[in-house]
């Protein structure tokens, strides 16, 4: 299941833009950021590195993302 609010965007937010900030909105990632655009979850159930992964942190774009299993740098 993707992470909330993962399906509502389909491209990365500037952060300097204006917005109000919800300083309860969960961080993903090794850029700890809320989540936005696409993102991959590391598929390790334990994983201590972020859980979800925007492609761009992880070396990843829709044309080479893993198919398979797929572990995130720390795990």
């Amino acid at each position: 299941m993707p992470p909330p609010g993962s399906h509502k965007k389909d491209f990365p937010v500037p952060l300097d833009v204006d917005q109000p900030i919800d300083p309860n909105e969960p961080t993903y990632c090794v850029c700890h950021q809320v989540s936005f655009g696409d993102m991959i979850a590391c598929d390790n159930e334990s994983c201590q590195g972020g859980e979800w992964f925007h492609y761009a942190c992880v070396g990843l774009t829709p044309e080479t993302r893993f198919k398979g299993k797929w572990y995130c740098p720390t795990c």
